[in-house]
């Protein structure tokens, strides 16, 4: 996905079983190397702590929203957010399971 205010910048996520797939969202930037833009844990025997999915940048371009899986081992569950800065996912809300998530232009 091509970020909504900045055409420079693009990320992407490695598709596949959640459950597996140890670093899925991505980033590019012109003229930079591609990087990891959300590092999801792995417990001490290698499995995977954080399964994330369903990414949508935010309406001002400076994060992604994702969802983070109910089947993942660590809690809590919900819709989380990454911004281009810290790098550090965060969820931001646990009511329900399951989401899909997009952002509307006015950031809701």
């Amino acid at each position: 996905m091509i970020c909504p205010t900045d055409p420079d910048k693009i990320f992407f996520a490695h598709e596949g079983d959640t459950t597996y797939i140890t670093n899925r969202l991505w980033m590019f930037e012109k003229g930079k190397k591609p990087y990891n833009l959300a590092k999801q844990r792995l417990d001490d025997n290698g499995n995977l702590l954080d399964c994330f999915g369903h990414e949508s940048w935010s309406a001002d371009g400076k994060g992604l929203y994702f969802v983070k899986y109910d089947v993942s081992p660590s809690k809590p569950t919900g819709i989380g957010f990454v911004d281009l800065e810290s790098r550090e996912p965060k969820i931001l809300y646990t009511k329900h399971k399951y989401w899909h998530v997009c952002a509307a232009p006015n950031g809701k």
